[in-house]
């Protein structure tokens, strides 16, 4: 039994190690004015960083202000010359915390009423002949002010598509867009603690229950 234990224990290390070394921590903004790689999308939206509000990691975050618009206004991250290509590749899903306060709606009613952001990755980034281009993963969050101050995080998982991804691109690119039915809201809101993960903890549990088993069987 302590066998048992002990090398179930050695499995679930190996598992968390590995967990611990893929995930990575892309932006934190704690050395304010860095954009840190990031820039703006569609040339319209503004970036600010020291801001002591919406940090949800370390002291600051990335104020993000966007216009009234009816195209989706946002930011975007260049992997490659923040050599971050090779992290993405390692992982499975970009995570961030994203918050917004009532007070800084410019617009609310009829478009406005449920802010969601979504990612995109560049169609460059394809291997030819997929069938996949300009690769949107989703609408995340929902928001409006009557909700309040909130904050939440946003998870948005890329495992699927990896296969298709071409890796040596020399533009890969991930675009936050600013979205409600290609109509932006307006107002601004605050990113932090911008990640690149594996799957969740409870994935690990699973693997190590599995690995015990295996070791039971053998024996």
């Amino acid at each position: 039994m302590c066998r048992k234990l002990v090398s179930l224990v050695l499995v679930l290390g190996m598992v968390s190690a590995a967990y611990a070394e893929k995930n990575l921590l892309v932006n934190s903004w704690e050395y304010p004015p860095d954009l840190e790689g990031w820039t703006t999308y569609n040339g319209v939206a503004t970036l600010t960083t020291g801001a002591t509000v919406g940090n949800t990691d370390g002291v600051y975050s990335l104020q993000v202000n966007t216009p009234e618009s009816w195209w989706n206004e946002g930011l975007m991250l260049d992997l490659v010359p923040m050599g971050l290509v090779q992290s993405f590749a390692d992982n499975y899903a970009i995570s961030m915390d994203i918050t917004r306060y009532a007070a800084d709606w410019t617009n609310y009613g009829g478009w406005g009423t449920n802010h969601q952001l979504q990612i995109l990755i560049n169609p460059s980034c394809f291997k030819p002949g997929s069938s996949l281009n300009w690769w949107a993963l989703g609408n995340k969050g929902a928001w409006n002010p009557t909700m309040g101050d909130s904050t939440q995080t946003l998870v948005w998982d890329y495992s699927a598509i990896k296969k298709d991804l071409e890796y040596g691109s020399s533009i890969f690119r991930i675009i936050i867009q600013d979205f409600y039915y290609m109509y932006s809201p307006g107002g601004q809101w605050y990113i932090d603690n911008v990640k690149f993960i594996v799957p969740e903890p409870a994935t690990m549990a699973l693997l190590g229950l599995g690995s015990l088993a295996l070791l039971r069987r053998k024996r």
